[in-house]
């Protein structure tokens, strides 16, 4: 496959249907917001990207829409110079309808900053919608129709200090009780998508609610098979990167899952070399981390039906993210956790897996991707104690 260029174009969708973009403002009524400084309803931004039918004089969206544009200079890039190949509000394209739905869930950044993925699902027939998980994003979480917040730092459960500093207990109590917020984000996503479909707007009629998948994004994934686990409307998960943050013991999962991971350097070092490259404070801290992270995932692979796991060679946790395709400045926080990969590739990897894995799983198409180790040279496909072999 020929390398995309980081110039500020994202490759264009493989499918057959052009893209829309909307978004949503919701607010659960029922749920008071963990993270606000003062008492409210949990509150949240949806974008929703989907099949459309746009007018000729029609023009694309803005890769950052209002307030989110202030989230360029903090990564490290000029949103003006990224081209996306969404129209904003169009009518959907009802060849095809209704469709299958997908819910994800991203973990520190907004859902905009996957927007290639979601372009592409989109063009192949899927709704995706993406939450905003509100206090979350760094450095703000801008609402659709007016308003921001400021990140609470409490939404990421100390995701960015060294693991370690804090006893592995204390970690897992935290990071579990942020993951059942964002869980239930997602199943509040789909009653409110279910609303939507019986209303008068743009997607009404147009969504086949009894296909829908959740997948997410580091602790968005791990909410991903929360959600799966307590919603029976939600047939299949994907997990991409993302560890769950529970005992082994205590992974449920009914339906089909597929975890899709980058390189692990933390989960295959000697703990002792794995405390000397800063990935763990402390090699008891590591010890720990492991079993229970690598133990989670495996039983998860089990307990799925069916399960499947796949690691992209030479991804980093942020190569999922659109950021090796964007025109990123030479001092750059997103230039971390890129992984090694040319722009471009780990996109087209996460997009054949994820259209494979739903399309057989809520009846787009059948399932095509080979399914044995070694069988492509970019990807390992094996059960997680494997691909993570000294962990355990």
């Amino acid at each position: 496959m020929r390398p995309v260029q980081p110039d500020g174009t994202f490759p264009a969708p493989t499918g057959t249907h052009r893209v829309g973009r909307l978004a949503l403002d919701l607010t659960d009524e029922q749920r008071p917001d963990p993270y606000a400084r003062r008492e409210a309803k949990r509150r949240l931004g949806v974008w929703v990207w989907y099949p459309a039918a746009p007018p000729p004089d029609a023009r694309p969206a803005a890769y950052l829409p209002g307030w989110w544009r202030v989230l360029g200079p903090v990564w490290g890039f000029r949103p003006s110079r990224v081209r996306v190949r969404a129209f904003p509000g169009v009518p959907v394209d009802r060849e095809g309808g209704p469709y299958p739905v997908l819910v994800f869930s991203p973990s520190g950044n907004p859902p905009h900053f996957y927007t290639a993925l979601f372009e592409e699902l989109a063009s192949h027939g899927y709704v995706v919608a993406g939450i905003s998980h509100t206090y979350e994003t760094i450095p703000i979480s801008a609402f659709p129709t007016g308003g921001v917040r400021l990140l609470n730092p409490k939404s990421l459960a100390g995701a960015f200090s060294i693991p370690g500093k804090r006893p592995y207990a204390e970690d897992l109590r935290e990071r579990a009780g942020l993951i059942n917020v964002k869980a239930a984000d997602i199943r509040f996503v789909v009653g409110e998508l279910a609303a939507s479909n019986k209303g008068h707007g743009v997607l009404a009629g147009q969504l086949d609610l009894s296909r829908v998948g959740a997948l997410g994004h580091s602790f968005g994934g791990a909410a991903a098979s929360e959600a799966c686990r307590l919603d029976d409307r939600i047939r299949a998960g994907a997990s991409i990167d993302g560890g769950l943050w529970k005992a082994p013991a205590d992974v449920a999962v009914a339906g089909p899952f597929l975890q899709l991971f980058g390189e692990h350097p933390e989960y295959v070092l000697p703990c002792e070399e794995a405390v000397r490259a800063k990935y763990y404070a402390t090699a008891e801290y590591c010890a720990a981390d492991r079993e229970t992270t690598v133990g989670a995932w495996q039983a998860l692979h089990d307990r799925a039906r069916p399960g499947t796991t796949v690691l992209v060679r030479g991804a980093g946790h942020a190569s999922f993210i659109d950021w090796p395709m964007l025109p990123l400045w030479r001092v750059s926080m997103a230039r971390r956790g890129l992984g090694t990969p040319a722009p471009g590739v780990v996109w087209r990897v996460a997009s054949d897996y994820l259209l494979d894995f739903f399309g057989e799983h809520l009846g787009a198409r059948s399932g095509s991707l080979p399914a044995g180790e070694g069988s492509d040279d970019r990807v390992r496909v094996d059960a997680p104690a494997a691909l993570f072999s000294q962990a355990v």
